[in-house]
Parts: C-alpha cells; structure tokens; sequence
C-alpha cells in the first residue's frame, strides 16, 4: 500500500498482533492503541477465558451477538480452537518491553476479558504507554462505543502530533 507509517488500532486478539508487529517493525508503525487488550495472563487458561467472555457478552449489544455467530461458524470449531490456543500460548509481556511508540490501552468499562489490573499492567510495560477508559464500553468498545473511542483516539494522535 505504500504507507511509510502509520497508526495501528486494535482490539482484542488484535491487540496481540500489533504488539508482535510493533516489535518486529518499529519504522512501519507511528503509534499503537489497544482496544481491550487479551490474553490477561492472570486466569491464563482456555476455561478462564471462556468464561470472561461471557461475562462480558451479555454486556454486548445484541446485534454483535449476531456478527459474532456468523464470523464463529464461517471460521470453524477447528480453527478457532488453534487460534485461541495460540493466543494464549503468545508471551505477550515479554515483548510489551520492546513497544517504542507512543501506545494507547483502552478498555471498556463492563469488559471482563480486559480487567483493570490486566490494563494497568501492560501499561506499567510498555513504554511511552497511556490508558483510558470508556465507561459504558464493553470489550468490543469499537462497536459499543464507537463515538467514544473516536473522540480518546484523535485526542491522543493529536497529542502526538503536538510533541
């Protein structure tokens, strides 16, 4: 795409592979935001996991239920398993160190996949990091709160590109 560089955002498992990105290619990317970062490696287990993700989907709104079935069935059993089990498997806090652009973590405030101290931690890693969070948000605050995370991510841009 010929992009020189550019900010990432993600969410969820995708925050996992931006850090895996920012680390293997710092000149590509200018900032990083995370939006309800996984795998909280307290509760560092498939069950664990299963189950904040149902705490969190009944916080969900319900039209995300329905994207969430149809991205699930068209992807497989299989497959989800093996990604799941990779996530989990990934040292995400061993490579949190070596994030040398300005990051965002977000978290919504009804997410369950991405409790506070899990947040606070990663921030306490990742250098040149922020947190915030959306209060109403979930742990799809991109879809909960869609506004909301607007507003967070152009005023932290703006901020980088004020220094």
């Amino acid at each position: 795409m010929d992009i020189p560089c550019a900010v990432f955002l993600g969410n969820s498992l995708g925050c996992q592979v931006i850090i895996d990105f920012a680390v293997r290619y710092p000149a590509l990317i200018e900032a990083a935001v995370l939006v309800g970062p996984t795998v909280d490696t307290s509760g560092h287990n498939m069950i664990q996991q299963l189950c904040r993700g149902m705490r969190d989907l009944v916080h969900e709104p319900w039209s995300l239920w329905r994207i969430l079935a149809c991205d699930y069935l068209r992807t497989g059993a299989r497959r989800m398993y093996r990604t799941f089990r990779f996530a989990l498997q990934d040292e995400v806090l061993k490579k949190c160190p070596g994030v040398r652009v300005p990051t965002l973590i977000v978290r919504g405030g009804y997410d369950a996949i991405s409790p506070v101290r899990w947040v606070e931690r990663l921030a306490n890693v990742i250098p040149n990091s922020t947190t915030a969070e959306i209060p109403q948000g979930t742990h799809a605050a991109n879809y909960s709160a869609p506004n909301e995370l607007a507003q967070i991510v152009r005023d932290f841009v703006n901020r980088q590109s004020d220094q």
